[in-house]
């Protein structure tokens, strides 16, 4: 069982830049996935869910860290831009969330209830 999560990170990194393809604008995003029809409640952690709202509604800063790999820059300030969290769910619907409207950290989020409050993106 402890190889299940880097599996999902890979599918989920798989996902992401499709998922980038399908913004225009200047926006911060977290990329969920679920392998059902519901994301879990502690799916969305509470220091992502803070860092998009500082990033929608203030200023984020954020130091891009050293890995000895190729980065695009040192750093990003991100300041009154959209936020959403995106779910991938288990049929492949993806869905984009604007971070305002994402329900409490202690609630799961079914498909159908992120149709009714996000935007189908794939």
């Amino acid at each position: 069982m402890e190889d299940l999560p880097r599996v999902l990170h890979k599918r989920e990194a798989q996902k992401t830049s499709k998922i980038l393809l399908c913004f225009k604008e200047t926006c911060a995003i977290e990329v969920k996935q679920t392998r059902s029809q519901t994301l879990p409640a502690n799916s969305v952690k509470p220091h992502q869910r803070d860092y998009l709202l500082q990033a929608k509604h203030g200023i984020f800063r954020f130091k891009i860290p050293d890995t000895g790999r190729k980065q695009p820059f040192d750093a990003v300030v991100l300041a009154g831009i959209p936020a959403y969290v995106v779910v991938v769910y288990g049929d492949n619907t993806v869905v984009a969330i604007d971070i305002d409207s994402l329900p409490p950290i202690n609630q799961k989020l079914t498909l159908a209830h992120a149709i009714l409050i996000g935007k189908v993106i794939i």
